[in-house]
C-alpha cells in the first residue's frame, strides 16, 4: 500500500455456519385462548385433523365451477338449420 492509502474488505455473504433459520412464511400461526402458540399438535402428540365440514373447505370449489356453467350456457338444444327447433321450423 502507499502511504495515505486504507484498505477495505467487504464480506458480502457471511459464512455457512452464521446463516440463522430461515422463517416459514405463509403459514397460519395458531394460538389457544391464553394467546400462547399452538402448531397444531393436540395433546396426544398427533397433529389435528382440519373439523371443517366439506362445504366449508371447498365453497370456492364449487363456487368457480358454477361460474364456469353459467357463462359457458347450456346450448338450449340443437340447431335450427339441422332441422330441430320450434314453430320457425315448421313452416
Amino acid at each position: 500500500m502507499r502511504n495515505g492509502e486504507i484498505k477495505v474488505d467487504f464480506l458480502l455473504e457471511p459464512p455457512l455456519h452464521q446463516i440463522g433459520a430461515k422463517p416459514v412464511l405463509n403459514r397460519n400461526i395458531i394460538v389457544d385462548a391464553e394467546g400462547k402458540r399452538v402448531d397444531g399438535i393436540g395433546a396426544d402428540g398427533e397433529k389435528k385433523q382440519d373439523e371443517r365440514s366439506f362445504l366449508a373447505k371447498y365453497w370456492w370449489v364449487i363456487l368457480g365451477i358454477m361460474i364456469i356453467q353459467v357463462a359457458l350456457g347450456g346450448g338450449g338444444g340443437a340447431d335450427e338449420k339441422e332441422g330441430g327447433g320450434g314453430a320457425a321450423a315448421k313452416k
